[in-house]
């Protein structure tokens, strides 16, 4: 199956314009693309009210004539307990981004929620960092320092790291995942902070360059979900 992409017209209705300009056209593309390793597909399109609905009536109902019940797919861990089945999320994630090479891990956040004895009160969260200097260029299976908090307890949920492209090696740029409701691992955010420059600093890369990045992202989280979540595992 090959990624498709194409171009929609629609028509918004604004009630602050005048009777005769009420109705105003728009134009929009949607990319649809199989999901490499998963029985999932990727549908972008920009986060309009008008344009869910769209594709929810529209393009979701056609495709399930072709795939089985299809779902909304949510990157989330809520179900997944298993610390080391997290721990490997983060690190099938960072390492199989399509066209990037995984250098190392620059900062990375644990988290562990306290128990109390009183309902009433709410649970104290515990954060910790670990800094680039434990990993030096290791994955996160296998550095002792994130063990030992796991052990204790603790659970990823913030990872900020850095790969070299592909096709120029000599660039590197800098991202980062992680899950807003930490301590559930829910509300996954993601995004490409920059490139790196030979002073150490980071600059902001174009529109066009974050919006494919953070595409690739989102599918390497899928397909590290899938991996997880699957049996076999």
């Amino acid at each position: 199956t090959q990624s498709r992409q194409f171009n929609i017209n629609y028509s918004v209705y604004d009630f602050t314009k005048n009777a005769f300009n009420r109705w105003e056209r728009k134009e929009a593309t949607v990319l649809i693309r199989p999901i490499e390793g998963t029985n999932s597909l990727y549908i972008e399109f920009p986060n309009t009210k008008e344009l869910v609905h769209l594709v929810d009536s529209q393009i979701i109902t056609s495709i399930s004539e072709t795939f089985e019940a299809p779902q909304k797919t949510k990157i989330e861990l809520l179900g997944i307990t298993d610390n080391l089945l997290r721990k490997r999320f983060f690190d099938t994630l960072i390492r199989e981004i399509t066209d990037f090479n995984y250098d190392t891990v620059l900062d990375i956040y644990v988290t562990k929620e306290s128990t109390t004895n009183d309902d009433s009160i709410n649970a104290v969260t515990s954060v910790a960092s670990i800094r680039k200097a434990s990993f030096s260029g290791h994955g996160l299976m296998d550095v002792p320092e994130l063990d030992n908090l796991l052990v204790k307890g603790f659970h990823i949920y913030r990872v900020i790291w850095q790969s070299s492209s592909n096709e120029h090696p000599e660039e590197t740029f800098v991202f980062e995942a992680k899950f807003l409701q930490p301590d559930e691992c829910t509300g996954f955010s993601y995004y490409l902070k920059g490139r790196r420059l030979s002073n150490g600093k980071i600059e902001q890369c174009s529109l066009t360059e974050t919006m494919k990045m953070n595409r690739e992202i989102y599918l390497s989280a899928v397909r590290s979900l899938s991996k997880i979540a699957s049996p076999e595992v």
